[in-house]
């Protein structure tokens, strides 16, 4: 075991590849954490980050609902983010919005009941 354990590190350091996914992934993360932070709290529970590239910021949310309340509070996330010396090169912010395969398969389920004649 301890022998994966080094051989893994040692995979992770040596890759430039990998070492760039794993910089990426902490990189996401740690953006995701500011970023609920900086949102409402419920909001912050339908909300992800999904990318950052080239200066722009890609969030993503399970519902319309939800995507339309980001839009609104984009302007504000914006500049509390560009406010952060890590994060004064965002030039902007995207909505995505991404519904739940789960939910979704659920809703069509209940529609499909609903619709059955009696």
């Amino acid at each position: 075991m301890e022998h994966q354990k080094h051989s893994m590190v040692e995979l992770f350091t040596t890759s430039p590849i990998l070492s760039q996914i794993v910089n990426k992934v902490d990189q996401l993360a740690k953006l995701n954490r500011i970023v609920h932070q900086k949102c409402d709290p419920e909001l912050a529970k339908h909300c992800r980050v999904a990318n950052y590239r080239d200066g722009i910021l890609v969030l993503t949310t399970n519902s319309p609902a939800m995507g339309h309340l980001l839009r609104f509070a984009k302007s504000t996330l914006l500049t509390e983010l560009r406010s952060l010396p890590e994060w004064c090169h965002l030039k902007s912010i995207k909505i995505h919005v991404r519904p739940n395969p789960l939910e979704t398969s659920e809703i069509l389920s209940t529609a499909k009941t609903l619709s059955k004649p009696a």
